[in-house]
């Protein structure tokens, strides 16, 4: 009844060097509405920051915030689409301090919950296969 699935796959790592003021992390939600984002970040100083949205496929810019670390709203030109599988459009935020540091950060929209015992994904049931070891072999 099972197929065979595998885990973790090969991916590069690799270090870089920052400046003393740089972004730590980034995380990015809905606003309230399918045409706003709230962007956190977290940064080692509280300086100025700039944020920029596009569609990751290289699309023209939607949306730009500029204000005190660290947290922004956006606001952006179009309707913002949810991930599926189906349709995973995915966008990217690119984010600069003043004091030079700067990244860039994909994400993609998607509402999760559980209806009546049942995942759904965007409003719809969704049927989830995987495991949660990193390999499943049924012999």
């Amino acid at each position: 009844m099972y197929t065979g699935i595998t885990g973790l796959w090969r991916q590069g790592v690799w270090l870089e060097q920052v400046p003393v003021c740089h972004i730590t992390s980034v995380h990015v939600t809905a606003g309230g509405g399918i045409r706003s984002l709230i962007v956190d970040v977290s940064a080692t100083c509280g300086r100025l920051l700039v944020a920029t949205v596009r569609r990751a496929d290289g699309g023209a810019e939607i949306g730009v915030a500029e204000g005190t670390c660290c947290r922004l709203q956006i606001n952006v030109d179009v309707d913002l689409v949810l991930w599926s599988p189906e349709a995973p459009v995915m966008y990217e935020v690119s984010l600069a301090l003043d004091s030079g540091d700067a990244v860039v950060h994909p994400f993609g929209l998607r509402h999760i919950a559980v209806k009546s015992g049942v995942l759904a994904l965007n409003g719809n049931p969704i049927f989830m296969h995987g495991v949660l070891h990193q390999g499943y072999w049924p012999e």
